[in-house]
């Protein structure tokens, strides 16, 4: 299971035992997730599932998992709803990975050879001394105007955010829509470029993802 899901996941456990049993939430852990909107999913996990024992967390980890995403779920719906935003489907990533579509969209990307093995250097941001450049599968987003070509796969095997985003718009090219939108939170600005590379990649043509 993904790092930033377990720390999710755990943050939700805290709430609970914040709600239940008035522990008080361990602020002074950066890996969780602070936010008071855990505090109303807490509440109702644990009024509609009163046969869950929350003592222990490695016990229930996979099912509070998954109520934790449902709750997420629920709230995304409401708050798209409220914006007008109605869908009719909603594609899990957990749908994508289990279906073995990262590893075929991969296969696409490889027969139209848009990814090698290579080396990225350490973003501007970074420290250059404690950068350790590693051979990574990178997509040539670069071929599509984007400003450095993005890892797919890391060096220790695992895939990457990204490669599930690919994915998942091969998906939805292969559902034959005219148009691809996506929306987009401001913090995620600097993801447009990544995706709509990818798109042009694997749909052939320029401008579908609007």
């Amino acid at each position: 299971m993904a790092t930033k899901l377990l720390n999710y996941t755990k943050s939700v456990y805290f709430r609970i035992r914040e709600v239940k049993f008035n522990e008080p939430f361990p602020n002074d852990n950066p890996d969780l997730y602070p936010g008071d909107y855990l505090i109303d999913f807490a509440k109702n996990i644990v009024s509609s599932n009163l046969d869950i024992n929350f003592d222990n967390y490695d016990d229930i980890v996979e099912k509070l998992t998954a109520l934790s995403i449902e709750q997420a779920l629920l709230l995304i719906k409401k708050n798209l709803k409220s914006l007008g935003i109605n869908h009719d489907n909603f594609v899990s990533e957990k749908s994508i990975v289990f279906n073995n579509e990262v590893e075929k969209v991969i296969k696409f990307l490889e027969a139209s050879k848009f990814v090698y093995k290579g080396k990225i250097k350490a973003p501007a941001a970074k420290d250059n001394k404690n950068w350790i450049e590693r051979e990574q599968l990178l997509f040539k987003s670069t071929n599509f105007g984007d400003d450095k070509d993005r890892v797919l796969q890391k060096s220790d095997g695992t895939w990457t955010y990204f490669a599930s985003d690919v994915a998942y718009h091969k998906n939805k090219i292969d559902r034959n829509f005219d148009y691809l939108i996506n929306i987009l939170g401001a913090d995620h600005a600097g993801y447009i470029k990544r995706i709509s590379s990818s798109v042009d990649a694997l749909s052939g043509t320029k401008n579908k993802l609007m």
